[in-house]
């Protein structure tokens, strides 16, 4: 049996640079990316300290190995076209300085989720748009028609040491307390730098 050691590389760049992100990752080896659409959630301060002033968001996740994440993460670097933030995420990195935490809410809970983050120390996020496929038996229908939940996902990155508290303030939530309402889970991140300084 042979097991690949696989990671997922995640990159939050302005919008429009999505594409060009994806052709560079292909050009070293990559085999594809998904790209969506989402919105920054740090303050003005932040965003122009990263050089992405802008809060439209291209997101880019593919699944890679350690040898091409370390090829796209260094082309990217080197490039003065791509600015943002690249992150690679998996495995069982226990010397992890970061973590990405993922939470999947409701529509419209996405700004109580970042204000009890950013109280408990997170610097922000980003939100993307999603559609919950619950089964059929708990869907809700509407003259016959089928009615899916609209869902928001966020992503942030958070130091290790900051990961419990903020995780925790979201669990606190009263908002999220009803079940149904959210799912949030924590990956050590093995990588994470600032691209286009």
């Amino acid at each position: 049996m042979i097991i690949l050691k696989n990671r997922y590389l995640y990159a939050v760049l302005p919008r429009g640079a999505g594409d060009y992100f994806a052709s560079v990752a292909r050009s070293c080896g990559a085999k594809g990316a998904t790209l969506y659409m989402g919105r920054g959630t740090a303050g003005n301060s932040i965003l122009k300290a990263l050089g992405i002033g802008s809060s439209k968001k291209d997101v880019v996740i593919m699944n890679s190995t350690d040898d091409v994440a370390d090829s796209v993460l260094a082309k990217s670097v080197e490039d003065p076209l791509i600015k943002g933030v690249a992150a690679v995420v998996g495995g069982d990195n226990m010397q992890a300085q970061y973590d990405l935490i993922t939470i999947i809410v409701n529509s419209g809970y996405s700004d109580d989720v970042m204000h009890a983050a950013r109280k408990a120390g997170s610097i922000g996020g980003t939100v993307t748009n999603a559609r919950g496929t619950a089964l059929p038996s708990d869907q809700n229908s509407f003259l016959g028609i089928t009615i899916v939940p609209e869902k928001e996902m966020i992503y942030m990155i958070s130091e290790k040491d900051k990961t419990k508290a903020i995780t925790d303030a979201i669990m606190g939530l009263e908002c999220l307390k009803e079940k149904g309402m959210g799912v949030m889970y924590v990956q050590p991140v093995s990588k994470f730098i600032q691209l286009g300084k």
